[in-house]
C-alpha cells in the first residue's frame, strides 16, 4: 500500500531559489554597509541615503 503525503518542507527550502526582490536587498544592505564603514560609523540615515542617491541609487530613506 502506497502512502500518499506531502514530501517534507526541508525539500522545499534545499530547492528555494532567492527571488530578485530579495537579491536586491542583499546587493542593497552591502552598499549601506559600506557607506556606513566609510563614515568611520558616525553617519545615520539621513546622510547615508543622500550618499546613496548620490551614487545614482534610488532607495527611500525608509529602506536606509
Amino acid at each position: 500500500m502506497l502512502l500518499r503525503c506531502q514530501r517534507a518542507p526541508i525539500y522545499y527550502w534545499f530547492n528555494y531559489k532567492p527571488t530578485a526582490r530579495y537579491q536586491q536587498n542583499i546587493i542593497l544592505k552591502r552598499d549601506i554597509l559600506v557607506a556606513w564603514k566609510q563614515s568611520r560609523y558616525v553617519y545615520g540615515y539621513p546622510r547615508i541615503h543622500q550618499i546613496l542617491l548620490n551614487q545614482s541609487l534610488k532607495v527611500s530613506s525608509r529602506t536606509v
